[in-house]
């Protein structure tokens, strides 16, 4: 393996499961030896110091070096960081569109960006994490927060999210 591989942005195929469960166990591994509180960067997670602190990621490295699943790494402009061209939208950052309150950060100046309106453009797909009423009212909640973001910016927003 010649670079380091980000776990935020990842597609597996049906027949790669054994893949996720190999990735899967090694978090597990990182969990039970104490290196983390839980497999998440939320309350509890260790501190961003640690050398472990992106468990995901260097579970996913150590997946991809003791598998044989060939691998296709792509660059920030497959995800979709710059203008041009992607593959798949990566929701940079600590901040992330299925988090609520777009609202409340629209009303800082800081509106949906691309990868959040391509993350709610998907919602309608084949996995729908919410109910319909539930959907509707996230749907909603967006369009205030866009529709305030024509009128309202924080100088260092960007639709692009950061690389």
């Amino acid at each position: 393996m010649d670079e380091y591989i980000n776990a935020g942005f990842i597609g597996i195929g049906r027949n790669e499961r054994r893949f996720l469960e190999i990735w899967g166990t090694i978090i597990e591994c990182f969990e039970h030896s104490g290196l983390v509180a839980d497999a998440t960067h939320g309350p509890g997670a260790m501190a961003i110091s640690h050398r472990w602190s992106m468990t995901d990621q260097a579970a996913l490295n150590l997946t991809v070096m003791a598998t044989q699943n060939p691998i296709s790494v792509i660059s920030g402009d497959g995800m979709d960081f710059q203008r041009q061209g992607y593959v798949m939208s990566h929701a940079a950052g600590r901040r992330k569109p299925w988090e609520p309150g777009c609202i409340r950060r629209a009303l800082k100046g800081m509106p949906p960006n691309k990868a959040d309106h391509n993350w709610l453009s998907f919602l309608d797909g084949p996995a729908q994490p919410y109910a319909p009423g539930e959907l509707r009212k996230v749907k909603l909640a967006y369009r205030i927060a866009s529709c305030t973001g024509r009128f309202y910016r924080n100088e260092n927003w960007s639709y692009y999210p950061p690389s």
